[in-house]
């Protein structure tokens, strides 16, 4: 999607210990940091609960969604949106640890599940040819936000009506597919990560291009640069090409919970790096680790100081209108947290690489 590597001044890597040469920005002492603690604990900690939480979530949108599509009701439509809000808010939690198995032969899992906007043109089709074998690369056709337009779009009698008679009998097939489709691919992914993969992920405690602390560091950022290049500065017009707004290219146009979810996913992302587990208690993660290199707490001080007017941002930006609206009448406080979330980026990716010796791995074109 979207290399650079910087060093800090002074820090030379020299197998895993870091030895000062001459930066007097800060007086830690340079100390020996148990990075394979660090990885341990997040995935107990953090991640594995993660994709439990979202995968049961999954089983109860499962059966929500075939008890409506057996039975259309107003009611019954209702069960099913509340559990896919659950499933949403649950997928923001483990949409960071793209890496390891989500990578899958088909694409990384965030791609599979999350891509978005759902594409209601191409869902049409497929429903009327009866296609629903999801046997393409349409990933705007299925995955959360597919499900997200079949239950959403429209009022509450209008969907109902949509699933009933003959004609929801296909309606109804293909929502059941998407869903059972998502939740094969997650569950694979879960399944991965408690039986194996957390202990190859825990082992590769190193600071090279394979290691797991770089599979890491590099999700994480991947992840927060959706939140500001793609929730936001897509649809804002703010990326470059674009001549004016696109509010429909907003995470969750139909339900209209973008704010909800980027503020869920932005959370999500510096859990990593504080070192909070899902249950809110303190675990390590890449704060801890700076603590122990030269100059560590003088890039935490900043983070934490620019943190602050995220914060400030996002708690400025409207939850009672939909961003999409937001974005046609009232677009500043929107576009204010996205220069906030750009100003934090070097903090979190090029700096932090700098002093830790992480390289940066995926594509770039933030500049910074």
């Amino acid at each position: 999607m979207i290399t650079i590597l910087r060093y800090a001044c002074g820090v030379i890597l020299v197998g895993f210990a870091l030895v000062s040469t001459g930066c007097t920005s800060n007086n830690n002492p340079t100390q020996e940091f148990d990075r394979k603690a660090m990885l341990a604990d997040l995935s107990a900690k953090l991640i594995v609960p993660a994709y439990e939480r979202v995968d049961a979530a999954m089983l109860r949108l499962q059966s929500a969604i075939n008890a409506f599509t057996q039975a259309p009701s107003q009611t019954l439509l209702h069960d099913a949106r509340q559990q896919w809000d659950s499933v949403a808010y649950a997928w923001m939690d483990a949409v960071s640890f793209d890496f390891g198995p989500a990578e899958t032969l088909y694409g990384n899992l965030s791609v599979n599940i999350g891509t978005f906007p759902a594409d209601s043109v191409g869902i049409e089709q497929f429903i009327a040819s009866g296609d629903t074998a999801l046997q393409n690369f349409e990933r705007d056709t299925r995955g959360l936000y597919g499900i997200e337009y079949l239950l959403f779009a429209g009022s509450d009698q209008e969907i109902v009506d949509q699933f009933t008679g003959a004609g929801g009998q296909v309606r109804s097939a293909y929502l059941r597919s998407i869903m059972r489709r998502m939740y094969g691919e997650l569950h694979a992914v879960y399944q991965e990560w408690t039986q194996s993969y957390a202990t190859s992920f825990v082992s590769r405690n190193g600071t090279d291009a394979g290691s797991g602390t770089s599979e890491l560091f590099n999700a994480m950022n991947i992840s927060y640069e959706m939140i500001k290049n793609y929730k936001l500065g897509l649809p804002l017009g703010l990326r470059a090409g674009q001549t004016s707004v696109e509010p429909t290219k907003v995470e969750a146009y139909y339900s209209g919970r973008s704010i909800e979810l980027i503020t869920r996913h932005y959370h999500a992302v510096m859990n990593i790096w504080d070192g909070r587990a899902l249950d809110g208690s303190k675990i390590l993660g890449f704060k801890d680790y700076l603590q122990a290199l030269p100059s560590g707490d003088r890039l935490i001080d900043e983070t934490l100081q620019q943190r602050k007017s995220v914060d400030s941002a996002l708690a400025a930006v409207p939850t009672t209108t939909p961003l999409s609206d937001q974005i046609v009448t009232n677009p500043q406080p929107a576009i204010t947290l996205q220069a906030e979330l750009q100003k934090l980026t070097r903090f979190l990716k090029s700096e932090l690489s700098s002093l830790t010796g992480l390289a940066i791995t995926y594509a770039s074109g933030d500049g910074d």
